[in-house]
């Protein structure tokens, strides 16, 4: 039996369309998907399979159908004890191995590949959520919905139908929006109805109580209860304590509203007096019972490192309550407040993280003077990141840590606030800064804590990428990453700041081909560790699909994000979002938009976009040059050399290559005059690139487009190919190569309207397209089918299989790339 293959099931669905695509004559294969239930397993076996391919049948229990070449089974008991016939695929949907078939996991005749169907990814829920409601969804309610169901697509579709029920969830201004609280629709009598359907649900909703439990504190019946949940796939084993939980929060709020007042204070009150949880002790606050604080603090240390700003300040705001009636510690309040400005600040809102921020502010004389020396620093460090990243007062915050640091006498609080210093230098764009003050302040530095340390390592990684060594940098945030291995940081944004500097060191120095993993690893649900405020992981996934050529796709996941802002942006991306969507609009033809794009960039406060500066301006200098407009060229010349004068040539580089995609020889020059600076690969495919344009070497050029395509950055490599054909002394059959790659490029990526690719010499026919033929194009480049194709422009599918044929006689294609196959969304379960 193969490895089993962890897949997100939007892979899965490719994956086995390339299997069923590309399975020989006469035999045997077997594609087992493996995942828990609500996964979407058994949907894709027996409804997305069954849809892609006409041959495919849905096999009846313990039966082969003759002369079906590929059998679906939505079971394992339902897949005959007997080998198929010869030239059977069998594709079957099962929680366990164990469960199959002798033959079906021995038999060396067979063929077989294992997939692992996991919950949604972010990336899958948005578009699940997308065609459950037929229009675009709100960021905010896709986090939301996404969380309470655990990221099960079961959950979520039913979720997303109640809340729409409900009126809940409503369109607004053509975007699906959530109007109250998801926590009203608990009392929603379907939502009863179904989770007093399950077996066992009296006991459930007794469980729901007290997770996450321990399994030794399970009666006998309880504990068979818990393994038919968990064999059900509503409860889960957690992976670090073995602890049970429910895998969909709100169905465990749901059980939890389903008990009794009296049962519930019985359940919380043994729970406070052993082991706490977030639900004990929530109640215990709102009910006059006393909680110590200790047991508050690490709960909401826990709630914040999960990033459930909601929950913190719920439970900070009944803290508060509890210990302004009690008569609590000047210092306690002071301590309560400063949590509620941290958790305020990422809700985000940033006048009630200003108030809390005030009134702890009000609370600092009355404490004594051991604890104000550290809750100033603290209040300091809060009050930067509020100026800083809310108000774009850069300057504001570093005068509050220079002040604190005046004042501060502890050693310890003085290299925190270093620390924090140099943070903000750094993702402020003030790089030079940073890098002179690393020198001055190395002997405060040295005494703030490890993992306010390790955060400093890795802002010096992003430091390393502007100055033009994102290799450098890439070994500096490996490192980190080693050693927070060995030894984990208790900084709650280190994991965030690490893994964003990976993804910029790395995208920067080897481009996406080598780094598939990361985009996995970027769209990840499963574990609790990573969680990106929404715009900031939004971009970054919108960044990586650019960089690999998805230009229609970036465009989708960047307008969508659009729609987020200032709401879900607490670290201040947006002027990094629009600065794509001015490339994507313009890559696009959609020539409008991206001139209002380019117009707003440099409105925009850059707040954390200056550290991605050079990727920014580079996305704008595209789009002025794929607009034509006057002074583009000049303009990226002079914006280019502002950063040299900085001292940060990699976001030259960066800013001169957009202008050498579009042919500009000064900027070639002006490249070539920074290699001593650069390092990595891209880099020195930029240089490649520069030299080749300069020396209009035709061949050189189709080198430099083959080399970025094995980077993985298709776009540049269908550009440069362009450029081969149209080099003055391009021999004839480099011409032929390039107007094919940039037919291809036009196809699988969408491209039809780049300004480049479409102007080639020799490109077969030279029809415009119709605009019903564009659209068509754009819906295969999409990866949508023929019949989804129709279904969405209102057409029969005798009309669309004649436009494309139309456009792919204008195009000079023979047949549909197979790679278009693909479904264009996740079906919902």
């Amino acid at each position: 039996m193969p490895t089993p293959r962890d897949c997100a099931r939007r892979t899965v669905e490719h994956l086995l369309i390339d299997a069923l695509e590309t399975r020989h004559g006469d035999e045997r294969s077997a594609l087992i998907l493996l995942g828990e239930p609500g996964n979407g397993a058994r949907t894709v076996a027996t409804v997305r399979v069954p849809a892609e391919f006409p041959e495919a049948q849905v096999a009846a229990s313990g039966r082969w159908r003759p002369n079906a070449r590929i059998q679906c089974f939505a079971r394992p008991e339902d897949v005959p004890a007997a080998p198929p016939p010869s030239g059977t695929c069998t594709v079957v949907a099962t929680t366990s191995l164990n469960r199959l078939p002798a033959w079906l996991t021995t038999d060396e005749l067979v063929r077989r590949q294992v997939l692992t169907v996991d919950v949604l990814s972010i990336a899958e829920l948005h578009d699940v959520l997308v065609a459950r409601l037929d229009a675009p969804v709100d960021l905010a309610a896709v986090r939301a919905i996404g969380h309470a169901a655990g990221f099960v697509p079961a959950v979520v579709t039913r979720l997303a139908s109640a809340a729409r029920d409900a009126s809940l969830l409503v369109l607004l201004d053509g975007r699906w929006q959530l109007v109250g609280a998801l926590t009203s629709l608990l009392c929603d009598v379907a939502i009863q109805n179904a989770v007093m359907a399950l077996p066992h649900a009296t006991t459930a909703a007794r469980l729901a109580l007290a997770e996450p439990i321990r399994p030794s504190r399970l009666t006998s019946h309880e504990r068979e209860v818990a393994e038919e949940w968990l064999a059900l796939g509503i409860l889960r084993r957690r992976a670090d304590d073995h602890r049970l939980e429910f895998r969909a929060p709100f169905v465990a709020d749901a059980l939890r509203a389903l008990n009794p007042p009296a049962r519930v204070a019985q359940a919380y009150r043994a729970a406070l007096a052993d082991e706490p949880s977030p639900n004990a002790v929530r109640w215990a606050l709102r009910n006059g019972h006393h909680v110590d604080d200790a047991t508050i603090d690490a709960i909401l240390e826990r709630t914040m490192q999960r990033h459930e700003w909601s929950a913190a300040v719920e439970l900070n705001t009944l803290a508060i309550e509890v210990g302004e009636r009690d008569g609590a510690s000047a210092t306690r309040r002071c301590t309560l407040y400063l949590q509620a400005a941290r958790a305020w600040r990422f809700l985000p809102d940033a006048d009630e993280a200003e108030t809390a921020l005030d009134e702890a502010a009000a609370l600092l004389p009355e404490v004594g003077v051991e604890q104000a020396s550290a809750l100033r620093t603290r209040a300091a460090t809060l009050r930067a990141d509020l100026l800083h990243y809310q108000r774009n007062d850069l300057d504001g915050a570093l005068a509050v840590l220079e002040r604190a640091r005046g004042e501060a006498t502890d050693r310890r609080e003085r290299g925190k606030l270093a620390a924090h210093r140099l943070l903000h230098l750094t993702y402020g764009g003030r790089l030079s800064d940073a890098a002179a003050e690393m020198e001055d302040d190395s002997g405060d530095l040295r005494f703030a804590r490890r993992g306010l340390r390790a955060r400093v390592t890795v802002a010096r990684a992003l430091s390393e990428a502007a100055r033009g060594t994102p290799r450098r940098g890439l070994a500096r945030v490996r490192r980190a990453g080693v050693n927070a291995m060995v030894l984990p940081s208790p900084e709650p944004w280190f994991k965030e700041e690490l893994r964003g500097a990976y993804f910029v060191c790395a995208i920067s120095s080897e481009g996406p081909a080598r780094l598939v993993r990361l985009a996995r690893h970027l769209e990840d649900t499963r574990h609790g560790g990573y969680h990106p405020d929404q715009l900031t992981y939004h971009v970054a996934r919108a960044a990586w699909h650019l960089a690999t050529g998805e230009v229609r796709l970036a465009h989708r996941i960047a307008l969508a994000a659009s729609g987020a802002v200032p709401e879900n942006d607490p670290s201040g991306m947006e002027q990094a979002l629009v600065a794509l969507l001015a490339e994507t609009s313009a890559l696009l033809g959609e020539q409008n938009a991206a001139g209002e794009f380019v117009r707003r960039f440099p409105l925009i406060p850059p707040r954390s976009s200056a550290a991605v500066a050079g990727s920014s301006q580079a996305r704008v200098a595209a789009a002025r040059l794929a607009l034509d407009l006057p002074r583009a060229a000049s303009t990226t010349l002079d914006e280019a050399q502002a950063f040299v004068e900085d001292g940060h040539a990699g976001f030259a580089a960066e800013t001169l290559h957009a202008a050498i995609r579009f042919g500009r020889r000064r900027a070639a020059r002006a490249l070539l005059a920074l290699r001593d600076s650069l390092d990595g690969e891209l880099h020195a495919l930029r240089l490649a690139h520069a030299e080749a344009l300069l020396a209009e070497d035709a061949v050189t050029l189709l080198d430099v487009a083959d080399r970025f395509a094995d980077a993985g950055l298709r776009l540049l490599a269908a550009e440069a190919a362009t450029q081969a054909g149209a080099a003055p002394t391009a021999p004839a059959a480099i011409r032929r190569a390039a107007a094919a790659r940039a037919l291809r490029a036009m196809d699988e990526l969408g491209l039809t309207a780049h300004p480049l690719l479409h102007r080639l010499p020799g490109m077969p026919n030279g029809e415009t397209l119709t605009p019903r033929e564009q659209q068509v194009s754009e819906l295969i480049a999409a990866g949508l089918t023929n019949a989804e194709i129709a279904g969405r422009l209102h057409l029969s599918r005798r009309t669309v299989e004649g436009h494309i044929a139309r456009l792919y006689r204008k195009t000079g294609q023979s047949r549909r790339a197979p790679a278009r196959r693909g479904p264009a969304a996740p079906a919902t379960s």
